[in-house]
C-alpha cells in the first residue's frame, strides 16, 4: 500500500504551517488558486448524491469547510480528521455559520471504528494522505448502511512527484501519493464496495476547450476544430481511471425500495395535443433507468416502479398530483435494470375543456417521486375543446 510513513506529522501539521498556512486553510476554497476548479468538484459531488435528508460522514475534513458545504446543503454531517488543531477550528467554523447539524470528531480514520451509521461517506482530497488506504475504505465501507454511497475526489497519477507534494513530504512529513480511480477501484471491491461509477472532473473539460490547435490552416477549419474537439472529449473519457476522476462507490447492489439513485430519462412522443373533450390522449414514451437502482416491478410491496402523469393548470399550477399511472411492463411486471430502456404506450382520458400541461414522471410506491430525486420530468402541453 505504498511507504509506511509516520502518522505524527499528518497529527501536528496544521501546528507547524505558519499563520500564513492557516489562514489558507481555514478560508478554503476561496483562499486557493484553484478555487473555481475545487468549487466545481464539490458541485459534481453533491450532485452524485440524492437530496438531503441523509447522514454523512466526511473523512478527512481538515479544518472542516467541506463538511460546513455539505451540512448546509441539508445533511446531517460528522467530520473526521487526525489533526487536534484542525479540528478546533473546525468547530470554530461551525459556531461562526450556526450550523446546527454537523458534528467533529478528531480520530484517524483508517482505524475508526462505525458500524452501519451513515448514508453517505466522502473523502475529498484525503484519502491521498492515508498511509493505508484500503483500511481507510474499509472504514467507510464499515460505516455506512446496506445501500450507503462512499464518494471519492483524489488526485491522479504523478501527484506524489509534483514539487509541492515533495516538499510538503519533507518539510512536513506527511503523506502524498497518487491515488487515481483505479486504485480506489480495486481496493474498493477488496474491502466489499460492489459497483463503482467513474465521473471525469469538470477542469478536464476546462482544459480540453483551451488545448490548440498547432496550425493555424487547421484551426480555422471548423469541422478540423469540432474533430479535434471530439477526440479530446474522447481521451479524457477512455483514461479516466487513471487521471484525477471524481469515484462513486456503492455498498450494496441498490433496487427502488430505497430512495436513492433513482433517475430516468423520458423522451415522450405525443399524437395529438389539441383534443375534443372526452377524447383520449395518447402517447409513446421511452424511458431509460440512468441511475443505479434496479426498479423494482408491479407486484413489489416497496418501491414498485410505474410511470405516472400530474395534471397542471397551463400556468404549471397542481391541479392533481396522482391524475395518471402505467405499470413499466405488463403482468405482475419485471425488473428494470440500469440503463435498461423501454417503451410504454398511455392513453389518457382528457381533462374537462381547457388548457392544460400533463407532467410525465416516475414514482416509486412508497418512496418519492423521481423529481423530488433530482431526476427530470417531461411536460407537454395539451388543450380541451
Amino acid at each position: 500500500m505504498g511507504a509506511n510513513l509516520p502518522k505524527q506529522g499528518e497529527i501536528d501539521y496544521f501546528k507547524v504551517i505558519g499563520e500564513e498556512g492557516l489562514q489558507y486553510a481555514i478560508n478554503k476554497p476561496f483562499s486557493d488558486a484553484l478555487c473555481g476548479q475545487i468549487l466545481s468538484d464539490i458541485g459534481v459531488i453533491i450532485s452524485l448524491l440524492p437530496p438531503p435528508p441523509g447522514k454523512l460522514i466526511d473523512f478527512g475534513c481538515g479544518t472542516g469547510w467541506t463538511s460546513c458545504f455539505f451540512a448546509k446543503r441539508g445533511y446531517e454531517v460528522v467530520g473526521v480528521d487526525i489533526s487536534p488543531l484542525a479540528i478546533q477550528y473546525a468547530e470554530e467554523a461551525k459556531t461562526k455559520m450556526g450550523l446546527k447539524n454537523l458534528n467533529f470528531i478528531v480520530s484517524d480514520y483508517e482505524n475508526l471504528r462505525l458500524e452501519n451509521i451513515f448514508d453517505f461517506a466522502v473523502f475529498f482530497y484525503s484519502l491521498h494522505h492515508s498511509e493505508d488506504y484500503e483500511a481507510a475504505l474499509k472504514t467507510a465501507y464499515n460505516s455506512l448502511k446496506s445501500y450507503g454511497v462512499c464518494i471519492t475526489c483524489e488526485p491522479g497519477l504523478g501527484h506524489a512527484k509534483q514539487k509541492p507534494s515533495t516538499e510538503a513530504v519533507e518539510k512536513y512529513n506527511v503523506t502524498e501519493r497518487d491515488m487515481p480511480p483505479k486504485y480506489i477501484i480495486k481496493a474498493a471491491r477488496k474491502v466489499g464496495f460492489k459497483k463503482n461509477e467513474t465521473y471525469p472532473r469538470l477542469h478536464s473539460v476546462k482544459r480540453i476547450v483551451g488545448d490548440k490547435i498547432p496550425f493555424k490552416i487547421l484551426s480555422d477549419n471548423a469541422l478540423i476544430r469540432e474533430l479535434v474537439f471530439f477526440l479530446l472529449i474522447v481521451r479524457a473519457w477512455l483514461f479516466k481511471k487513471s487521471r484525477e476522476s471524481i469515484v462513486k462507490l456503492i455498498k450494496e447492489n441498490l433496487d427502488s425500495s430505497i430512495r436513492l439513485d433513482l433517475k430516468a430519462k423520458l423522451a415522450v412522443k405525443v399524437f395529438k395535443r389539441k383534443l375534443k373533450e372526452r377524447e383520449t390522449f395518447a402517447a409513446k414514451i421511452i424511458i431509460k433507468n440512468i441511475g443505479s437502482s434496479v426498479w423494482l416491478p408491479s407486484h413489489a410491496n416497496k418501491g414498485a416502479v410505474y410511470l405516472g402523469c400530474h395534471l397542471l393548470d397551463h400556468q404549471g399550477k397542481l391541479i392533481e398530483l396522482d391524475f395518471y399511472r402505467e405499470k413499466l411492463t405488463q403482468g405482475s411486471g419485471r425488473p428494470i435494470g440500469p440503463k435498461e430502456s423501454i417503451i410504454v404506450q398511455v392513453k389518457i382520458s382528457s381533462p374537462p375543456r381547457g388548457a392544460y400541461i400533463l407532467e410525465f414522471d416516475l414514482v416509486a410506491e412508497g418512496v418519492c417521486w423521481f423529481k423530488d430525486n433530482g431526476s427530470q420530468s417531461v411536460r407537454v402541453p395539451i388543450r380541451v375543446i
